[in-house]
């Protein structure tokens, strides 16, 4: 899979500048030595050895944490961006670190999130996430304001549309349900992102988890195919934010109950 990637010189760039970010370290000069001469499991086997000999891995969960709140709090200023947060009642699906919940709680809004397990490689704040079965969600007919999940769904193999459905009847009429999501079209694209999910997991674990790569599924879905799902269920008027130059076709999907 990596050496077709690599066939696409722009992929093969896009690929390799994102793992010398990972890593924090310059890996150009030998990076066409590896994607030829290994199998994929030995390709993200050599760059997790370069991984844990970095100064970022002696400083695993700190630098974790760090990392992760950079990201919530870009989620958090693209989602206020969307929407008028301000007395909303609002719901994360899949959070892992309760820090995005104090962003938007000291935004004039509340939020609450939701895992299905408190598994992160990192000591983030998880107090105040609720367990759930990954389909029922513990909330009352008609609750949010607002419902998000980010890189989530694609992760959801069995039960998604019975997830949408709860999310559905959780949501209060005329509010607003907020996916953050790949659009799986065909070609190296759906190969890159497959890729990338290993690359993640590469770099959140601190042991290397071939059990992983060897059981990692997820399921392929274009935004087309999930706008008429939701429409189905009852949704309405959707709307994307997509970016100009996106080889991993990341979307963001607003549409309302």
């Amino acid at each position: 899979m990596i050496k077709h990637i690599c066939t696409d010189h722009n992929l093969k760039l896009f690929l390799q500048k994102k793992i010398s970010s990972m890593l924090h370290i310059e890996i150009s000069q030998k990076f066409d030595v590896v994607v030829n001469s290994t199998t994929d499991l030995e390709f993200y086997a050599y760059y997790h050895n370069m991984f844990v000999k970095t100064p970022f891995y002696k400083n695993f969960d700190e630098n974790k944490m760090k990392y992760q709140k950079e990201l919530y709090e870009r989620k958090f200023e693209t989602i206020k961006n969307m929407v008028n947060i301000n007395n909303k009642y609002i719901l994360d699906i899949g959070q892992e670190d309760g820090y995005y919940s104090k962003l938007f709680n000291n935004s004039g809004a509340k939020m609450v999130g939701i895992n299905v397990n408190l598994t992160m490689n990192y000591k983030g704040d998880k107090s105040d996430i609720i367990i759930y079965d990954g389909v029922n969600i513990p909330f009352s007919n008609d609750t949010f304001d607002i419902i998000v999940i980010h890189m989530v769904l694609h992760h959801v193999i069995h039960k998604w549309k019975e997830l949408l459905i709860d999310i559905y009847r959780v949501l209060k009429k005329g509010g607003v349900f907020i996916i953050e999501d790949h659009d799986f079209k065909n070609g190296r694209e759906n190969d890159l992102i497959d890729v990338f999910h290993c690359l993640y997991e590469m770099v959140e674990s601190v042991e290397f988890n071939v059990e992983y790569y060897n059981t990692y599924e997820i399921r392929r879905f274009r935004k087309e195919e999930l706008v008429n799902e939701l429409r189905k269920i009852g949704f309405l008027n959707p709307k994307f934010t997509i970016n100009k130059y996106n080889p991993l076709n990341k979307y963001y999907l607003v549409i309302r109950k």
